[in-house]
């Protein structure tokens, strides 16, 4: 039986992955004017895996409201190893790629967190302004 995301969560998670790929671009878009391409290459790869993320992530605590108490425990450890390891490969590989830069790496999967903070600071204003 599929379980549906609340719309809730998928506003979130529009609005969130969104900001991230406006983050990206515009940090993107600043190293292509300097002649960094390894550096725009790590950002998009970083914005990439920070999605994946939290996508999976957003999917897996929505499913863990349909899931029984008992089995709750096996289901979250199973999606966790599942994102570990696709993490772990790909951190390796950018980390060991001469042709992306790590540090810009980090930088675009950072700039994920940037926008659920930035969300977060932005979306309370909103709500009380409503």
């Amino acid at each position: 039986m599929a379980s549906q995301e609340p719309q809730e969560i998928v506003q979130y998670k529009r609005r969130v992955i969104g900001i991230s790929w406006l983050l990206a671009s515009v940090a993107g878009l600043i190293f292509l004017i300097f002649s960094k391409w390894n550096w725009t290459i790590g950002i998009f790869i970083g914005q990439c895996l920070g999605s994946l993320n939290f996508s999976m992530l957003c999917k897996q605590t929505s499913k863990l409201a349909v899931v029984d108490s008992d089995k709750a425990k096996g289901f979250m450890i199973s999606g966790h190893w599942v994102r570990y390891i696709i993490l772990g490969v790909v951190i390796y590989f950018a980390y060991t790629k001469e042709t992306i830069s790590f540090i810009g790496f980090l930088i675009g999967f950072s700039l994920f967190y940037v926008a659920i903070f930035w969300d977060g600071i932005f979306g309370i204003k909103e709500k009380k302004i409503k």
